[in-house]
């Protein structure tokens, strides 16, 4: 009874209640929103690849890509593939569809939409990505689940300034595979995972992160 000294907790640990409610505790805060994986681009790369990040521990995964740029001037969409066994998946197996608008500098608004049937990859910004010099930058979100058994899928979203500068977008769609070795697979193994590259250009910028979700 009286006044009792707590002792200290460990690294990464905070004072929370204990599960009764009766004394204070040290322990390690449960996030259900975890970064797995992080890849940085500063100079230029001809694709960058997001492997063994699948794990048990979650149900689904989020890919943030920040500050995004290109090294030339000609067209450079973002594409990504699948990663079976450290061999990117390039059959006609990819199918989606996607929308955007874009809003110019003479105030003009203009949509799009179209898509893609069987085709070699997933097509993630239907815009030209911004050069390595120009202030802009391209920000992308997916979501993506990799269950085993069922045709992967994942949905994207985003938002930039075109390369020329004249107009600014927004971009979203979603895309899924139906290769039977990646339908199958958990891609819990080796080298699985995803691969990102760019249409007749290079990554000269930006950085991947993986986020698991439990």
């Amino acid at each position: 009874s009286g006044l009792q000294r707590l002792a200290k907790g460990t690294a990464g640990q905070v004072l929370q209640m204990n599960s009764g409610a009766t004394a204070p505790e040290y322990g390690t805060v449960s996030s259900d929103w975890v970064k797995i994986q992080e890849t940085n681009v500063t100079s230029n790369v001809t694709n960058v690849e997001l492997l063994n990040f699948v794990s048990a521990d979650y149900t689904s995964y989020k890919i943030i890509i920040s500050n995004l740029g290109k090294s030339g001037t000609t067209d450079g969409n973002l594409n990504m593939r699948y990663v079976v066994g450290g061999s990117p998946i390039s059959d006609g197996t990819y199918y989606g569809l996607f929308e955007g608008a874009k809003h110019n500098n003479s105030n003009a608004t203009s949509f799009e939409m179209g898509g893609n049937w069987a085709h070699s990859m997933a097509q993630v910004s239907n815009w030209n990505i911004p050069q390595n010099g120009d202030t802009w930058a391209r920000h992308v979100e997916m979501s993506l689940t990799f269950n085993s058994g069922v045709r992967k899928q994942m949905q994207y979203f985003t938002t930039g300034m075109h390369v020329s500068g004249t107009y600014y977008i927004t971009h979203n769609g979603g895309y899924g595979n139906a290769n039977s070795s990646v339908t199958s697979d958990t891609f819990l193994d080796s080298n699985d995972g995803v691969r990102f590259f760019l249409a007749n250009d290079q990554f000269s910028r930006g950085k991947f992160s993986v986020y698991g979700i439990k």
